[in-house]
C-alpha cells in the first residue's frame, strides 16, 4: 500500500522517535514499510521490528512499484 503522502516512523514504530531524515511511503500491511532517507538520499525500508536497511544504489522506485523488482 502506497501511502497518501509521506509519513514519520514514529506513527508506525513509536521506539524510533528520534528518527528525523526517513520518512514512510507505503508498507506490505505485514509490518515492513518502504520508506526514504532524505540525508543518504536512498530508498530502504524498516522491518517490522522497526530496523532500517538501505536499498542498492540502482533501485528503481517505479519498477518496484510495479512488481518487476525487488
Amino acid at each position: 500500500m502506497v501511502y497518501s503522502g509521506p509519513i514519520l516512523p514514529i506513527d508506525i514504530y513509536p521506539q524510533l522517535g528520534d528518527v528525523k531524515d526517513r520518512f514512510l511511503l507505503g508498507d506490505d500491511m505485514q509490518g515492513f514499510c518502504l520508506a526514504y532517507d532524505l540525508g543518504l538520499k536512498v530508498f530502504g525500508e524498516f522491518s517490522d521490528m522497526g530496523e532500517w536497511s538501505n536499498f542498492a544504489e540502482d533501485f528503481d522506485l517505479a519498477r518496484y512499484l510495479a512488481g518487476d523488482a525487488a
